[in-house]
Formats: C-alpha cells, sequence, structure tokens
C-alpha cells in the first residue's frame, strides 16, 4: 500500500509515492518553474529504484518548437519532462521607416509567446512567435492614413530573409493586397469605408 504525499508552496507542487514507513519512494510526479525562464512551467516525473544506485547522474535535453523535453537519472532514480515554449504577454515594438505596414519581431531564442501588440505608430494586433520567427501576425496595420486588415502567416522553420513581393487588387468594397515577406506570407484589406476601423482598434486594445 502506498503513502502519497502532496506539496504545494504555490510555485510548485510535488505528488509522491512512499512505503507506509515513508523511507522508501515509488515514485513522483512534479510541476514547478522553468529554471531558464521562470515565465514558463515544467511538467515532471520519475520513478525510483529502477536503476543502479550508484551509476551517476545524467541530464539530456530535447528541443522542439513546441518546448523543451528533458530525460535522465540520478541515482537509481530515472526522470523527464516537459517544458511547453508557449506564454502570454505583450510584446515590445519599435517605429518602422516611413510607408512601412508589417511590423516584424525576433524574440531571440527564448521559445514561443503569443499575446498582443501595440506600436507607436497605433498598430495593433495579436501574434503567435517562435524561436525567434513570427509565426502569424494578425492586426491593423498601416503608419497613416487609411487602416488595412492584415494576416502574415510563415511556415515552421522557414527563414527566406529578403525576398519580398506585394501586389494590389481593386474591388467595389476597397483594396486588397497580397504578398511574400521574409518567407511568410502577406494579406490585407483596406476598406473605402474607414468608419468601423477605429472600433476593431480599440476592441484589440482591450477597450
Amino acid at each position: 500500500m502506498a503513502k502519497i504525499n502532496d506539496y504545494s508552496n504555490g510555485k510548485e507542487r510535488l505528488i509522491s509515492a512512499w512505503n507506509d514507513a515513508g523511507d522508501k519512494r515509488y515514485g513522483f510526479l512534479s510541476k514547478d518553474r522553468s529554471w531558464e525562464d521562470p515565465r514558463k512551467t515544467r511538467y515532471g516525473f520519475g520513478l525510483d529504484n529502477i536503476l543502479d544506485p550508484y551509476g551517476g547522474v545524467s541530464d539530456n535535453e530535447i528541443k522542439t518548437l513546441l518546448g523543451t523535453i528533458d530525460y535522465g537519472r540520478d541515482g537509481d532514480t530515472i526522470g523527464a519532462g516537459f517544458t511547453p515554449n508557449f506564454f502570454a504577454g505583450r510584446r515590445e515594438t519599435t517605429p518602422m521607416t516611413e510607408g512601412g505596414s508589417y511590423v516584424g519581431y525576433d524574440n531571440g531564442n527564448v521559445g514561443a509567446q503569443a499575446g498582443t501588440y501595440e506600436t507607436p505608430q497605433g498598430n495593433v494586433g495579436v501574434y503567435l512567435d517562435a524561436l525567434g520567427q513570427t509565426l502569424a501576425d494578425a492586426g491593423i496595420w498601416g503608419n497613416k492614413g487609411a487602416r488595412s486588415m492584415g494576416l502574415y502567416a510563415a511556415p515552421l522553420g522557414t527563414r527566406d530573409y529578403g525576398k519580398t513581393s506585394y501586389g494590389e487588387l481593386d474591388t467595389p468594397l476597397g483594396m486588397f493586397g497580397y504578398g511574400r515577406d521574409n518567407g511568410g506570407v502577406l494579406a490585407d484589406f483596406t476598406p473605402d469605408n474607414q468608419a468601423y476601423m477605429q472600433a476593431i482598434i480599440n476592441l484589440l486594445r482591450g477597450r
């Protein structure tokens, strides 16, 4: 019969199984903050009394787009864990050159992030980044004058920098634009009637 201990301090949680005497652990489940990035949470498990207790310690990692898988041993205990890359937040943006309409972003190699953004020019939107690359960006774009509703998407792992193109198609309701930008594709629509665009901007700003 196993005895279950459940420890939590608000930031981490450890559920472990022990024998009735409480001097031999069978295994555990854990949830704690990533030591690399406290915004992320690591989920782990371990099994005790599996290997040679004098077999040493080993730690290994496999980084994927969705998160980091870790596994290893500590004496007779084997364990593994998964740290999802995704967390929510606001993205810092910088002013663009005159005439720009798309806000690019590189979050380094901290993993993946989803959230909202607002630029000094008044552009607002939502985004999804992973491993230093923008995977998706949708919002209201345009540095001045008429605003456009836009969408940008990039296939996973595509980094075709420097290759850009843009075309436009005039329709009775407004201007439809499409093109390529650094390995991704983009599309935007600039309606002739701009009356409701500010309402969409306020919605994305959370007002």
